[in-house]
């Protein structure tokens, strides 16, 4: 059966698995440091361990291309004993939560059947804080091509994190955001087709010290 040659993606973008092709942090953050911004994770799809450290690693190397250094919680077996003092503090309005799942059609009506994940984004103008990531529909992608599943995970959860600090499932027509992925080129592993712009970056650390501040 001949693949499609473009994929549409909820969640769809991109990484950088050699650091020559991740975009160098924002000036001011490379001087006093990048910004931090808590990542709260519910496994509930038996992600293994290692494919969810692997894709924490991915996921932070491209956002630190905006100054933004992502702090991960694993919250799936503390959810119950989240308090005040607990790193899975769910007071805390600048965090980013995100849902590792199964078919993203049990949780949302109407997803697109290729969509990785999906954002939701309140209608109000409240933080967006909550995303979900299919565990099912990557591995069936990373069947279909060369992509590792892990790596397929780590540009999940960069592509969902940038639409909820976005706050808007707008895609852009380049760059990391794209709506539709060329298969082709996540099969030739053309990681330089999936960066953020340079207009993308500056608006992700504009958003990401708007959730610092949020959090003091």
């Amino acid at each position: 059966m001949t693949l499609p040659r473009r994929v549409l993606f909820c969640c769809t973008f991109a990484l950088s698995l050699c650091p020559k092709c991740l975009p160098h942090p924002l000036g001011q953050a490379a001087e006093s440091g990048p910004l931090r911004i808590s990542v709260h994770v519910y496994n509930y799809a038996g992600v293994p361990d290692a494919q969810m450290r692997a894709a924490e690693e991915v996921a932070t190397r491209v956002l630190l291309g905006a100054g933004t250094k992502l702090e991960w919680s694993d919250c799936s077996m503390t959810k119950s004993r989240a308090g005040k003092n607990s790193p899975c503090d769910v007071s805390s309005p600048g965090k980013l939560v995100l849902y590792f799942v199964g078919p993203l059609e049990e949780h949302f009506n109407g997803v697109d059947r290729h969509a990785l994940g999906y954002s939701i984004i309140p209608d109000s103008h409240a933080l967006a804080t909550m995303a979900y990531i299919s565990y099912p529909r990557i591995q069936k992608l990373s069947a279909r091509t060369s992509a590792e599943v892990a790596d397929l995970l780590g540009l999940a959860v960069a592509h969902e994190s940038a639409h909820l600090l976005f706050g808007s499932r707008d895609h852009a027509n380049q760059g990391l955001m794209r709506a539709k992925w060329r298969l082709r080129d996540l099969e030739n592993k053309a990681w330089n087709e999936f960066q953020f712009t340079r207009e993308q970056l500056s608006r992700l650390h504009s958003a990401v010290e708007a959730r610092v501040q949020a959090d003091r």
